[in-house]
């Protein structure tokens, strides 16, 4: 795919270059979980990770908005309900739209 822009030809694929480029200096050295950890501060983000014990190494990391912070301590129940259904949508043979018995 092809984009002219006042007399030059864009391909998708310099334009992918080009933002991968300002990402990266925009990075400024950091890898990628860090530059989320690095941006989930600057935006007020709730970040919660553990490292694992035997080397440096990230086990696991979960980012929330603080407004989901906030209506999960509000409604603990809901949000336990929504997650639980979800869970039986995936997790039933047959489930979905096309079930009539759901």
């Amino acid at each position: 795919m092809w984009v002219v822009l006042s007399g030059f030809k864009l391909s998708a694929q310099k334009i992918y270059n080009v933002v991968t480029k300002i990402k990266k200096n925009r990075m400024q050295g950091r890898n990628t979980v860090e530059e989320v950890l690095c941006l989930s501060a600057i935006r007020d983000y709730m970040v919660f990770y553990r490292n694992r014990d035997d080397s440096n190494m990230l086990n696991y990391i979960v980012v929330s908005h603080p407004t989901s912070i906030e209506i999960l301590r509000t409604w603990p129940y809901l949000s336990a309900l929504c997650v639980f259904l979800k869970w039986v949508q995936y997790a039933t043979v047959g489930s979905g739209k096309d079930d009539p018995d759901w």
